[in-house]
């Protein structure tokens, strides 16, 4: 699925503040060899191997909702809107427990104000999401 937004590796490492937050990730970034080479020494070498550190970073709502004009009504939390190497820190179990939470919030905001997902309010969102003590931004873990 290409969303509204595709999430990249530099959202992981630069550009980590979204208006749209959902949700943290932190989970380091974690792409595995994409193949191993045999060499003529009996040896092997492993390509495509890909370990970096992340920082806290912000997910935002955007990468769960396809392009509106293409389907109204659907939120993708698995199969998420992202590079293979965005996708390599989100698809993390945590993640997807914290984007899960935001698509169920999402879909019962979307029935109460008879409007597609796509169109409903993000701060209404984040609302209900911080309600239910979800931390969306390093700003709500200075008060735990």
């Amino acid at each position: 699925m290409v969303g509204f937004y595709v999430m990249r590796q530099s959202d992981l490492q630069a550009d980590r503040a979204k208006p749209d937050l959902i949700g943290m990730g932190s989970y380091n970034s974690d792409s595995h060899n994409m193949q191993r080479v045999a060499l003529p020494d009996g040896s092997a070498r492993n390509e495509g191997d890909l370990q970096v550190p992340v920082q806290p970073y912000e997910i935002p709502y955007r990468i769960l909702t396809p392009q509106k004009s293409q389907v109204q009504n659907l939120l993708v939390t698995v199969c998420v809107s992202a590079t293979h190497v965005a996708y390599s820190s989100l698809r993390m179990a945590p993640q997807y427990m914290i984007m899960g939470q935001a698509a169920g919030v999402a879909a019962s905001l979307s029935i109460r104000n008879q409007v597609a997902v796509q169109d409903i309010s993000i701060k209404a969102l984040q609302t209900e999401l911080r309600a239910q003590e979800a931390v969306l931004s390093p700003q709500d873990m200075a008060g735990q």
